[in-house]
This record gives C-alpha cells, sequence and structure tokens, in this order.
C-alpha cells in the first residue's frame, strides 16, 4: 500500500489548480537499523548487556542534572569537563594504576575517536610509522592508515609483543595491548614490559596503551597499566564502561610532547 498525500486549501478543499499530489513510498515513513542482528552474539569485546545497571545509572543522571549549572548543558572544555576528568583520573589511578596528569587528559567518545586525534598529532610532529601488534586488532592498522600513518606489524609471543623486532623496525611509535593481548589474550610478561620500556627512553619512542577491557577479570586485580610506570614515555587508553555497555567512553593521558592540542 502507497500512502497519498494531497496539497489542500482553506477550509479543507484541495487545490485544483495545482493538481499536485505527493506519493511517499513505504521505506521513507521509517528508519531501518544498519546494525548486524544475530540469534547468538559471539563477537569479542562485548560485555553481558543485560547487566547495566539501569536504575543507579538513572538516579546518578538525575541527581546530575538537579545540581549542574546551566553553563555545564553548553560547550565547555574539549578535553572534558573538569569534573569528569578528576573523577576518571582517581579511578584509574586506584583501580588500574596509571598516573594521568590533569592538563593531559582527555575524555573521547570512544578509542575510535582518540586514537585517530593521537595519530594524526604524530604525523603533525613529523612521525611516518608506528608499530602494531601482529596478530592484533585489525583497527589500530586502519585508524592508523587513515591518519596518514604507516601501520608496520611486530609479532607477538607467548611473552607479548617481541621488542627485539620492534628495535629492529625504526618505528617511533607502538599501539601495545599489554594487560590483555588481542586476540591471543596474553598478558605482556614482566621482562618484556621492562623491556618495551627501555626502548621508549633509548629510542625516544612512545607507547600507546590500549587498556581496553582489563576491568573484565573475575580471578584476580587488573593488571596495572603500564603508563603508571613510565607517564613521560606512555599514552594511556583506557574505557571505563567497557564492563557495562559498547557505547565506549575512552580516557586517554598522553605525555607532554605527545598530546594534541585540545
Amino acid at each position: 500500500m502507497r500512502p497519498e498525500v494531497r496539497l489542500v486549501g482553506a477550509g479543507g478543499a484541495a487545490c485544483p489548480s495545482t493538481e499536485l499530489v505527493v506519493r511517499f513510498s513505504q521505506r521513507h515513513l521509517g528508519a531501518s537499523s544498519l546494525g548486524p542482528r544475530y540469534a547468538y552474539d559471539f563477537q569479542p569485546g562485548l560485555p553481558d548487556l543485560t547487566g547495566f545497571p539501569r536504575a543507579q545509572w538513572i538516579r546518578s543522571l538525575r541527581a546530575v542534572l538537579r545540581e549542574a549549572p546551566y553553563g555545564a548543558l553548553g560547550y565547555g572544555d574539549p578535553r572534558g569537563t573538569t569534573q569528569l576528568r578528576n573523577r576518571l583520573m582517581t579511578y584509574l589511578g586506584r583501580v588500574h594504576g596509571a598516573a594521568p596528569e590533569p592538563e593531559h587528559t582527555l575524555v573521547c567518545a570512544g578509542f575510535t575517536q582518540g586514537f585517530p586525534m593521537l595519530c594524526r598529532a604524530l604525523a603533525d610532529r613529523g612521525v611516518e610509522r608506528i608499530a602494531v601488534e601482529y596478530p592484533g586488532w585489525v583497527a589500530h592498522r586502519r585508524l592508523a592508515e587513515r591518519a596518514g600513518l604507516q601501520p608496520i606489524a611486530i609479532p607477538v609471543d607467548e611473552h607479548g609483543i617481541d621488542v627485539d623486532a620492534l628495535r629492529a623496525s625504526r618505528c617511533e611509535a607502538v599501539v601495545a595491548t599489554p594487560s590483555h593481548q588481542f586476540p591471543t589474550g596474553v598478558v605482556l610478561s614482566a621482562e618484556r614490559r621492562a623491556a618495551l620500556l627501555e626502548w621508549a627512553q633509548d629510542e625516544d619512542g612512545l607507547i600507546v596503551e590500549d587498556d581496553y577491557d582489563s576491568e573484565l577479570r573475575h580471578d584476580r586485580a587488573p593488571v596495572g597499566a603500564l603508563q603508571g610506570l613510565a607517564p613521560e614515555r606512555v599514552c594511556y587508553m583506557a574505557r571505563p564502561a567497557s564492563a557495562w555497555h559498547r557505547a565506549y567512553v575512552s580516557a586517554g593521558s598522553c605525555p607532554r610532547r605527545g598530546s594534541p592540542e585540545p
């Protein structure tokens, strides 16, 4: 069935002078979703969405709306509100062992916004290549390429990323997942962590620490952030809400020389 819409004049009479009839096909009456739908969804990184704390979230939202000044509803600090950044820094320090700096912490709409921002900032500073784990998350490579950097694959073994291969690559930056490598699940060993930090110091390199799911541990405490050991060499990117939902909010803390301008 195709609904018909006619232009009418005053009093409800049709407009015979124009004889204009506008027809809409049924597909124009509503939007359809492009999101995939599966009977069983095994895609990695998806938490149990039924565990989202709806009631607590609504209570917190209402409390904030009651107390927030009207100015908070407009445009503010592009890095994120000071209250949110301060809370995130406290949380990341307490739970993840990170050491973020207040003026170099940015709140982004997910890793896929924050990481390209960092890659473009590196490209603006003359960096041409960035090392990525192999095997690894394909988005690391694709996002780096779109930002103008050349991704260089570095092998991963049972101890994590191969730091000797990283040295041989002559890359100036590397993106790694030390707390839980994707897709192997390897945790970067203590020896490799020390070697990776030594590489950054010797080569004046930058480590981009993608801490995408260290909170999703049920048998032990989260692995401490590499950034907490060398804040001046590591740009830490975390997803504090990854245990609840996929609409990630990322918090990134970058060393002074690698942080993009707000």
